[in-house]
């Protein structure tokens, strides 16, 4: 097999199984590629590319709320115009919700190249450092398993705090994006079910808008031979993506979230122990 699908694959089945369950998906295609450097891609055009197929999986399992969403966000000026109370208030309060935490994305706009530094620096005891304060977040939410809030009674406040935390803390390779924001919604009072699902959906602009910021450049990169690879890795990303959702929603259902900071930190001490080893042998 092409050495170039085998690359692209490998990396595919780390995206979609690190993108959801609360592990960092960044930390270890970092790994990954720290120790197999690609001479076929760059990396950060790859992780690009991977990432639609995990958006796609996102999209197709909340279909049914995805749908909804953009009939009360058509719905919404006419309702407003009109003064009037939207036809279904729980989804016309969840596009405002999904609205407020989405909004501090435009940070990561402006810190574009300092996270691309940390990336390609590659430095293993940073990245250890950063596993080690995703353990703790996620240990910390085993002493709670959700309250009842859900979108008609979770606050702006609560919307903005993991909104803030997405855009400026998860981007840190080592930090999980999916494990500080459901942690912290569970912390916060979010149902269990609710809190997956407003993680997962926060997800979904944050995506789009780091897709809108790499694609350029990846598009440019590339020929059409290469596409149909990135295409295969996309579905593939996008299958397992859609596998991990179904396989985190029954975990948290079971109260068994914090579980993942057994890994996590086990991981911690594995890329903290590497960086030693590295420094020393410079």
């Amino acid at each position: 097999m092409n050495l170039k699908i085998i690359f692209v694959l490998i990396n595919a089945i780390i995206q979609g199984l690190t993108e959801f369950f609360p592990v960092s998906s960044s930390g270890h295609l970092m790994i990954l590629q720290h120790f197999f450097k690609s001479t076929f891609y760059d990396n950060m055009a790859l992780d690009v590319i991977l990432n639609i197929g995990t958006l796609l999986a996102v999209v197709f399992f909340y279909r049914k709320v995805v749908f909804r969403l953009v009939i009360a966000a058509l719905d919404l000026p006419h309702s407003i115009i009109a003064k009037k109370e939207p036809k279904n208030i729980y989804y016309k309060r969840l596009l405002l919700l999904l609205a407020v935490s989405s909004a501090p994305l435009i940070i990561p706009f402006f810190l574009r190249k300092h996270y691309t530094d940390i990336i390609k620096t590659g430095n293993m005891l940073n990245l250890g450092v950063s596993f080690i304060l995703t353990s703790i977040v996620l240990f910390m939410s085993r002493k709670r398993v959700g309250g009842g809030k859900s979108a008609i009674d979770m606050t702006y406040a609560d919307a903005l705090l993991i909104g803030l935390l997405q855009a400026v803390v998860a981007p840190v390779p080592g930090i999980s994006r999916s494990g500080l924001t459901i942690a912290v919604g569970l912390l916060l009072g979010l149902s269990l079910k609710y809190c997956v699902m407003y993680s997962f959906l926060i997800g979904i602009p944050a995506s789009v808008g780091a897709g809108i910021l790499g694609f350029v450049d990846v598009f440019l990169q590339f020929n059409s031979l290469d596409w149909w690879i990135f295409l295969l890795g996309i579905t593939t990303a996008a299958i397992i993506g859609y596998l991990c959702i179904n396989i985190l929603e029954r975990v948290i259902l079971k109260n068994k979230f914090y579980m993942f900071s057994y890994y996590t930190f086990a991981l911690a001490l594995l890329t903290i122990g590497i960086g030693i080893y590295e420094k020393l042998n410079i």
